[in-house]
């Protein structure tokens, strides 16, 4: 299931001087590992902790390696889609709102069981209040957001979502419109919104599969790399951060092909 999902909510925006394809993971990095290494080490050096405050520690420790696993796993999506389809990475690297405005496209890939909605990718637009044309999410002004599941048909999916994107970003005003009249009040299933009869943002996000279909298969022609399990990508990633080693995303990418 391939779904887009648009949330209608007022900001204020302002504007930017670029935009780009951005790993969404990357505003809480550094405070990620910084806490990652202090709890790290109060759990080796602090003897007196008691049993439930050591797995308090623990717990915290866990959520800080999924945080930074999966900001690594988003780098190497990141990377991927560029190399498989430069074309599609180069029009969603570039694009602009109505009004010529440059828009981020925040990319996540998430864990299933901690994805905000029951379905496997999904797009998160905001208009603002006093700009109809302007753009907002959780990553701040004239930004859009981007979820994808941590599955073995992420690159698909993303090129799905970066349709939907392509469309509404340039159309937001409009497109805020069709999704009141269509969606707000219906009882149409997460899964179906963005896809009904009509809806241009489905056409293009299906558009833009095709797209990056074709780009794929020219870059398995002329020997791009294998496909990669983003699931043992994530498990690996996971083990070595425990094991306090720099995973070499490249390298461990090629030591999990897809079937």
């Amino acid at each position: 299931m391939k779904t887009f999902y648009l949330i209608v909510v007022c900001f204020l925006s302002f504007s930017h001087m670029f935009g780009r394809i951005k790993n969404g993971y990357e505003s809480g990095l550094t405070n990620s590992q910084a806490s990652l290494l202090r709890l790290n080490a109060i759990l080796a050096e602090d003897k007196s902790l008691s049993t439930t405050k050591r797995m308090v520690v623990k717990s915290r420790i866990e959520t800080l390696i999924t945080y930074i696993a999966c900001y690594q796993l988003t780098n190497e999506l990141i990377r991927r889609f560029e190399q498989m389809s430069p074309g599609v990475f180069a029009e969603l690297d570039n694009i602009t709102d109505r009004r010529g405005r440059p828009t981020d496209v925040y990319v996540k890939l998430v864990p299933p069981e901690k994805s905000r909605l029951p379905i496997p990718a999904a797009t998160f637009v905001a208009p603002s209040m006093t700009d109809e044309d302007a753009n907002h999410s959780e990553h701040g002004e004239y930004s859009v957001a981007v979820d994808v599941w941590i599955n073995d048909n992420a690159l698909f999916l993303l090129s799905h979502e970066l349709g939907h994107v392509k469309y509404i970003i340039p159309h937001l005003a409009m497109y805020a419109k069709f999704y009141e009249m269509h969606y707000r009040h219906s009882n149409v299933s997460d899964g179906a919104v963005g896809h009904r009869a009509g809806d241009q943002s489905g056409q293009c996000a299906s558009m833009y599969e095709k797209k990056f279909m074709q780009e794929r298969r020219i870059y398995f022609e002329n020997g791009g790399e294998k496909p990669v399990s983003w699931i043992m990508l994530y498990a690996r990633s996971k083990r070595s951060i425990r094991g306090n080693t720099k995973p070499d995303a490249i390298a461990f990418a090629k030591s999990y092909p897809e079937n």
